[in-house]
């Protein structure tokens, strides 16, 4: 990889991970908002890694469907990309910066994504063929979450190297009806990350060719600063990055090239170091940059 001195995109990059105001909620949402936290608060728990037990009456659960799939992933089992049904919002609203959710939606999200994992497993009771069961979806903690526009993304995961990630435009507060996508497995290679390296985990490009998504979620070092992800249709996408982690996602295709095999489909980017340095890599599945 080859290294430079902070340059202007950077800068910007490591500016717009200050945290942004939390967004204030309408009365419907906070009334809510309220209701679920009322809920969570009220879960016994037995340890530090207890999670909230689903209720008996459930939300109306969005299945994701594999439809067409990751173009690559190295998380094995995936469950992958739900066309957007709706999607156009996606698309209207989406920001190349992330904001941090608030704490119900983060909350409401990660709850509305077990239900719908957990809802696509196709095992029954005992779980998937690839070794998720229920439990699995039900303890893994939130290990980041990010906002653009509409869209809510939330990964989960365990110490046992469950991974998954959930992008829906309905954080579930009031349980109405929205769009979902997502994918969850395990890992089938290393997740030891250098101080100054970036691993993605799992990622690619899915949907229709009206409404394909491309995302991309990993590890990072922790001399790293900031990812910014250069995308052929969008241009600089900033990922968000925190607790060891990085998560983006983005309308249109990975890389430069998703029709034409040929082509290198693994998307440039710009690892920003907290000592203002910065190196340019490609983010390939399963490889370190």
């Amino acid at each position: 990889m080859s290294r430079t001195d902070l340059d202007p995109t950077t800068t910007r990059a490591l500016s717009a991970l200050d945290p942004s105001p939390a967004r204030a909620l309408s009365a419907s949402e906070q009334q809510g908002a309220d209701a679920l936290l009322a809920r969570i608060l009220a879960t016994p728990t037995t340890g530090e890694d207890a999670r909230p037990t689903p209720t008996a009456s459930r939300r109306t659960a969005r299945r994701l469907a594999v439809v067409g799939g990751l173009a690559a992933a190295s998380t094995a089992g995936i469950v992958a990309v739900q066309v957007l049904g709706g999607g156009d919002s996606a698309y209207a609203t989406w920001t190349a910066t992330p904001h941090r959710p608030t704490t119900p939606e983060q909350l409401a999200a990660a709850d509305s994504c077990r239900d719908s994992l957990s809802d696509s497993l196709s095992g029954g009771p005992e779980g998937d063929p690839t070794g998720v069961t229920h439990a699995v979806v039900a303890r893994a903690g939130v290990v980041l979450s990010e906002q653009r526009g509409d869209w809510t993304l939330v990964v989960l995961g365990d110490r046992q190297g469950f991974d998954a990630t959930c992008i829906t435009d309905d954080p579930g507060l009031l349980g109405g009806s929205g769009s979902a996508f997502g994918s969850m497995g395990y890992a089938t290679g290393g997740t030891d990350v250098g101080a100054r390296e970036v691993l993605v985990t799992s990622g690619g490009s899915g949907g229709s060719s009206d409404h394909l998504v491309s995302v991309l979620v990993g590890l990072v070092g922790p001399e790293v600063a900031a990812v910014t992800i250069h995308t052929p249709e969008h241009g600089d996408v900033v990922a968000t990055v925190g607790a060891g982690h990085l998560a983006a996602w983005w309308p249109g295709p990975t890389g430069v090239g998703l029709e034409d095999p040929s082509l290198d489909t693994t998307p440039p980017a710009t690892v920003t170091y907290k000592d203002g340095t910065s190196a340019h890599v490609r983010l390939g599945v399963g490889e370190k940059g």
